[in-house]
């Protein structure tokens, strides 16, 4: 089942690092699996220990914790071509601080840690892609520290939307709100002011 989605993944592995040999990419298949999951389902939970990491083929995850009132504060949004996965909570073994909620029905390649480690261990030049994986993840975090300390609220909006124009489209005001770290009422008007412009 999702055969040709989990061939388009190894695809755009070898594509992304064309060093990964032939035999690499079949070993680690061997163990990799698809798996559809419905809106609201948590892949990540902030009680249990990640095992497993996944690679969006379809669909949207929310990234989000639970501040000491109750309130979910939206901190990443993860979509086709995103890893699932908290890394820094895989890199130091502990649970992950955040939960990682489907927004949007999703379908999901799935590998164990222990599998992707294996693969690692038998052969090097996997470790080149996880690399690339993990200074993907370190400029794009960059990018938010940067936009909350450079830009006030009606540039970080502005900024978001012409990065995302497509993913703008399918998240709600509330989640985008909270993201963006501005009140839902002052992003209504930061919007009805630019779109009077």
């Amino acid at each position: 089942m999702f055969t040709e989605e989990i061939k388009s993944y190894l695809e755009n592995l070898k594509d992304t690092c064309p060093n990964i040999t032939n035999e690499a990419i079949q070993y680690y298949q061997q163990a990799i699996y698809a798996a559809l999951y419905p809106n609201k389902y948590l892949y990540i939970n902030t009680d249990i220990m990640q095992r497993q990491i996944g690679y969006l083929v379809n669909g949207l995850v929310r990234v989000f914790y639970v501040d000491e009132k109750g309130n979910e504060i939206t901190v990443d949004f993860l979509s086709e071509g995103d890893y699932v996965v908290h890394y820094g909570a895989t890199v130091d073994n502990v649970r992950s601080k955040y939960y990682f909620q489907c927004i949007e029905p999703c379908l999901i390649i799935n590998a164990t840690l222990e599998h992707i480690h294996d693969t690692c261990d038998k052969y090097p030049d996997m470790n080149n892609y996880l690399r690339m994986m993990l200074e993907q993840e370190l400029s794009k975090k960059q990018k938010r520290i940067d936009s909350f300390l450079i830009n006030n609220a009606e540039e970080r909006y502005k900024d978001f939307v012409n990065n995302n124009p497509e993913l703008f489209k399918r998240l709600s005001i509330s989640h985008l709100s909270s993201y963006l770290g501005i009140e839902r009422q002052t992003l209504t008007r930061i919007r009805k002011k630019l779109a009077g412009e």
